[in-house]
Formats: structure tokens, C-alpha cells, sequence
């Protein structure tokens, strides 16, 4: 599978001349008004618990009907137990971004041997107008830079944002994992041969 991906600069300066011109000033200009027309900031370090619940919250935004598998319990209850554990560690970045202190936008991203892997975005709908999804990413990358990683990768999928934000495309490899003689996996097997 393809996956679009970044390398990262010394700082945020630079990173922002390595993004195509009418997206560059439109990330410019929608951060910019994020702080010149709301009472904005970015929180990097929220309590992991409180982090889990807003973060699903906003990501449940954009699925209403639930066809998020990450918004299935057993998928939340992988990622409570991820988050918990991880991001005292530093391998869960999580910036939200706050409008008068709610949570609005967040990204949650993985980061592994020098990488950050861009998972799953969630941001308010209300403030679709000003790209709230990019500026998740936008912090994203910054506490990244701070941080000292050196490639962001958006994983599998194509989008358009993916496109906007990566300069070049990596591949990896899945890998699909079961038993070979349980009942579900045999009638999983049976369906996909069926297709």
C-alpha cells in the first residue's frame, strides 16, 4: 500500500517552503486567523484519559452512522489502553487544538524510531470553515519538529489533504494475521474467494 509522507525540517519555517504556494498560504492565513479571531491555544500534554474521550468525540463527528471501525468499542478499547500506555513515553502525539478552552481539532499520531505515522484526524465541525482538520495537522507537525522526529507519514489511503501535505509516496507491506482453522477466519477466507 502507498503511503504519502514527509521528511521533516529543522523548524516550522522551513517545513512551511516545502508545501505547494496556494496551499502553504492558505495554512498561513486559516492558523493566523485561529489565533487573531478566537481565543485559541494548542495543549500537547492532555491527561491521556481526557485526551481518549475528546478525541473520539471529535473524530465521531465526521461518522455519524458509525462506519468508523475506530469508533467501535473494541477498536476504543485497543486505543484507551495504547494512549494510557504510550503517551507518558512520548509515543503518542496528541496536540488539540482549544477554542475557548473545548477541544475543536486534534490529530493522533504514533511515533516510531524517528517517525511520526499520522493514524486518525477529528476536529468541530463548526469550525470546518477555517480547515480545523489541516491546523490539527499543522500542530501536529510542529510538536513533531520540536520533538526531533524526522518523517511524517499519513499511512495507507488517499486523500486530498494526504496529497497536499506529502512530497513523496513510500509503500509498506500488509500483513493479515489468523487462525488458519477457527470458524471465522475459515468463513472469512471463503467470502473473500467468493469475490
Amino acid at each position: 500500500s502507498g503511503c504519502r509522507c514527509f521528511d521533516m525540517k529543522p523548524n516550522w519555517e522551513e517545513f512551511e517552503k516545502s508545501i505547494s504556494g496556494n496551499f502553504r498560504r492558505n495554512i498561513r492565513r486559516y492558523w493566523l486567523g485561529l489565533f487573531d479571531k478566537h481565543d485559541a491555544k494548542v495543549v500537547i500534554d492532555m491527561d491521556p484519559s481526557s485526551a481518549v474521550d475528546h478525541f473520539f468525540r471529535l473524530h465521531g463527528m465526521h461518522w455519524p452512522d458509525g462506519v468508523s471501525s475506530f469508533l467501535r468499542a473494541p477498536a476504543r478499547r485497543v486505543h484507551e489502553k495504547l494512549i494510557e500506555k504510550w503517551f507518558p513515553t512520548g509515543r503518542v502525539l496528541m496536540p488539540f487544538i482549544l477554542i475557548d478552552g473545548e477541544p475543536v481539532g486534534s490529530v493522533y499520531a504514533l511515533c516510531h524510531q524517528g517517525e511520526m505515522l499520522i493514524y486518525q484526524l477529528g476536529w468541530d465541525k463548526r469550525y470546518a470553515s477555517i480547515s480545523m482538520g489541516n491546523m490539527g495537522v499543522r500542530a501536529t507537525i510542529t510538536e513533531a519538529i520540536n520533538r526531533g522526529l524526522k518523517v511524517g507519514d499519513f499511512l495507507p489511503g488517499e486523500y486530498r489533504y494526504k496529497r497536499e501535505w506529502s512530497s513523496r509516496i513510500r509503500y509498506v507491506s500488509d500483513l493479515e494475521c489468523f487462525h488458519p482453522w477457527h470458524l471465522r477466519s475459515l468463513a472469512f477466507r471463503a467470502l473473500r474467494a467468493l469475490k
